[in-house]
């Protein structure tokens, strides 16, 4: 499983980027697969990587589309139930890592 961590600011003051990478690196011993940082203005959120799944390959976490972020470190065991729900067909729900269902 990978770690999972982040900041909010609720001064309104932005976070740095550097107090991220302070409480990454510690982490980094169960991040084999790199660390991800998301921030935008007073939050900032962060991935340390295990990829345990196939499907995690494809997997581009924080995730942020404009309204909603996610980091997660999740597995979704009815991937095809829910694919089906969401109209994904098979070969895209190959290259798709649980955290891209989740926000679908």
């Amino acid at each position: 499983m990978s770690g999972i961590f982040g900041i909010i600011r609720y001064d309104g003051a932005s976070v740095d980027r550097a107090d991220l990478n302070r409480i990454a690196a510690p982490l980094a011993k169960i991040a084999p697969d790199g660390t991800r940082l998301w921030q935008e203005g007073a939050a900032g959120l962060g991935q340390c990587v295990m990829r345990t799944e196939v499907e995690d390959v494809y997997d581009t976490q924080p995730i942020h589309d404009g309204a909603l972020t996610l980091v997660s470190s999740a597995r979704i065991d009815n991937r095809e139930a829910l694919a089906a729900e969401l109209v994904i067909d098979a070969d895209t729900l190959a290259r798709t890592a649980d955290s891209a269902l989740i926000m679908a």
